[in-house]
């Protein structure tokens, strides 16, 4: 039997929401711009792609995930993925 998903009163389909948040990566963008990539918003960006990023690197790390990227792009290293800190 088929699950019907509706959003929730207020909330934007799927295909609305990924317009509205290339529309908000777009006004971020031009204000980003406009403080020439620096200050404050710059700053919290900064911070907040490097958390995602080593987030998603160590997670990759602690699965092997990062082992198998690294093979389909015929990249080799020394050091093994269990050297990684939680």
């Amino acid at each position: 039997m088929p699950i019907n998903v509706t959003p929730a009163p207020g909330v934007p389909a799927q295909p609305d929401r990924a317009a509205a948040q290339r529309d908000a990566d777009r006004e971020l963008f031009a204000q980003l711009q406009e403080d020439g990539f620096t200050g404050p918003r710059f700053a919290l960006l900064r911070e907040r792609l490097w958390v995602y990023g080593w987030n998603v690197l160590r997670s990759w790390m602690r699965k092997g995930t990062i082992i198998q990227k690294c093979r389909e792009r015929h990249i080799s290293f020394a050091a093994p993925y269990t050297e990684v800190e939680d």
